[in-house]
């Protein structure tokens, strides 16, 4: 897993990559739901609940950001979070 952070002035975009099975484009609406996995299959040989994005989800709309998902089966998955500028505290 690689974990980047850009910062300007549209805000902190942080960008979540593995390298993992992937998710097909049919799915990528999905994902967002509790409790949702993509194939039983993987469910299966892979740990989780399929909570974890739908939360994410929840806590950067709440926060008046925005989450995205990029991502295919056998070529892995990022997720992009982006917060706004109002949301960053500047370093001192």
């Amino acid at each position: 897993m690689t974990i980047r952070i850009e910062v300007g002035v549209d805000g902190v975009a942080f960008h979540v990559v593995d390298t993992g099975i992937g998710i097909p484009a049919e799915h990528h609406g999905k994902v967002w739901q509790p409790f949702f996995q993509s194939d039983a299959l993987h469910a299966r040989s892979h740990d989780g609940a399929g909570l974890g994005l739908a939360i994410v989800k929840r806590f950067v709309e709440a926060l008046g950001g925005q989450v995205s998902l990029d991502s295919a089966p056998g070529q892995g998955t990022c997720v992009s979070v982006l917060l706004p500028p109002e949301r960053v505290i500047a370093a001192e």
